[in-house]
């Protein structure tokens, strides 16, 4: 963690330069995710390059899109592999995780939150049911409270070393709420972008999409009139 804390200059320089780069893109798509946390989860995760991750998940590009992401939005094999549509559909399931949240924690999660963001950005760390696992093991541990959930986590895993989550041992899962904590959010502040209300970004030109039963009708849609088509 110290070496990732010591990278964060370097880091930032690279959110930057995917912002600078690809700006028009992530202020189309973005939504209610602020978009200095979004560039900077892509340069966390890719250094802002279009370039395979985990072949077990067929992570790909800016944000490491996994496979099944293209299943559960109906869309073909590989439309994440083109970087418009790679930043669409960061901005797609970042905004769809945190509405979820919300729905599923309304005594804990505010929407539109800075809190529901960075929650967001767990579940594509620790999966849906893991940061549920976090949420109640904090929860239990008395140190969440509304709207300052992920900062309860924190303490619960500083507070007790954490716990084992799916194959990633209690350090290993300390150290990725510390990652989210104390690198991710340092580098979204540094560029700025406060925190929205989760919508539905516009589709890229000629794209319809389906979305999950569980969200239909949920979620606010942006200002693309084919974005009301494709997500019917």
């Amino acid at each position: 963690l110290s070496n990732k804390i010591a990278a964060i200059p370097s880091t930032t320089k690279s959110a930057v330069a995917f912002k600078t780069t690809y700006g028009t893109w992530l202020n189309k798509y973005h939504g209610g995710f602020p978009l200095g946390l979004m560039c900077a989860v892509a340069a966390l995760e890719s250094g802002g390059r279009m370039l395979s991750g985990d072949p077990d998940y067929g992570e790909y590009g800016f944000f490491q899109i996994a496979r099944h992401t293209e299943d559960t939005f109906g869309l073909p094999a590989d439309f994440r592999k083109k970087p418009e549509n790679n930043i669409f559909l960061a901005g797609l399931e970042y905004n769809v995780a945190a509405r979820r949240l919300s729905l599923k924690y309304p005594d804990l999660v505010i929407d539109g939150s800075y809190d529901a963001w960075l929650l967001a950005r767990a579940t594509f760390v620790f999966g849906d049911n893991g940061t549920g696992i976090l949420i109640r093991e904090a929860g239990e541990h008395g140190t969440v409270s509304r709207g300052n959930v992920m900062g309860g986590i924190l303490q619960w895993a500083d507070d007790t070393g954490a716990i084992k989550i799916g194959g990633s041992e209690a350090g290993k899962v300390k150290y990725r709420v510390h990652m989210i904590t104390d690198v991710t959010v340092p580098i979204g502040n540094a560029l700025g972008g406060g925190a929205g209300q989760p919508v539905l970004p516009p589709s890229p030109t000629g794209v319809k999409y389906t979305l999950p039963k569980d969200i239909r009708g949920k979620i606010a849609t942006g200002a693309s009139p084919l974005l009301a088509v494709a997500a019917a």
